[in-house]
């Protein structure tokens, strides 16, 4: 299946005059394709796989920026701030996951990811060293789910429970990356669908 669909640049941008400023969006329209395939060729057995390619084009904008004389310089004079030419770093993301119903209802899961988030290009009119704001925008990531998880779906679809939920239970792992923290965590997540 393909899917694609456009971003709009809705959200807050990052405030190049406040240190503490968190942004909500990158300012840049961005065009995005999907492409998922589902194999259900063992499902007789229990087992489900899929796999879902995704990409990111990013379009030029002209944000606001200050430009630092190195990037480890958090304090930027206000006269190195100036609208840049700025072209955001297209995202590649392959997601491939594996399930295998134990029982009805119950399943497990072996989830993997590799995002790469190439370098942004800035360039402006005076003689700043743009460089710097390039420096760490690169990305790449590696990271590993297993996972249990139980609906009552099939339950409720033949009507022997009230709720139609989802409870699952997982271990994230980022095994391997650039420009982002190595973490692992436990989660879970409780649906209930009305």
């Amino acid at each position: 299946a393909f899917t694609g669909g456009v971003r709009l640049p809705t959200g807050d941008e990052d405030d190049p005059d406040d240190l503490a400023d968190y942004a909500f969006g990158t300012g840049a329209w961005a065009l995005l394709a999907n492409f998922n395939q589902d194999f259900l060729g063992f499902k007789d057995y229990g087992v489900e796989l899929n796999a879902t390619f995704k990409y990111e084009y990013y379009f030029e904008d002209n944000p606001k920026k200050r430009v630092p004389e190195d990037i480890n310089q958090p304090v930027v004079p206000v006269e190195n701030k100036e609208n840049v030419d700025r072209k955001i770093g297209d995202v590649i993301k392959v997601d491939l996951e594996g399930r295998y119903e134990i029982v009805p209802g119950l399943s497990a899961s072996l989830f993997y990811r590799y995002l790469k988030n190439f370098r942004d290009q800035i360039s402006g009119d005076g003689d700043l060293d743009y460089s710097q704001l390039q420096k760490e925008t690169n990305e790449m990531e590696q990271q590993y789910r297993i996972g249990l998880t139980y609906s009552t779906i099939p339950l409720y679809a033949e009507k022997k429970f009230a709720v139609p939920m989802t409870a699952k239970i997982y271990y994230r792992n980022r095994c391997d990356g650039e420009n982002v923290l190595k973490s692992d965590y436990i989660g879970a997540i409780l649906s209930v669908y009305f």
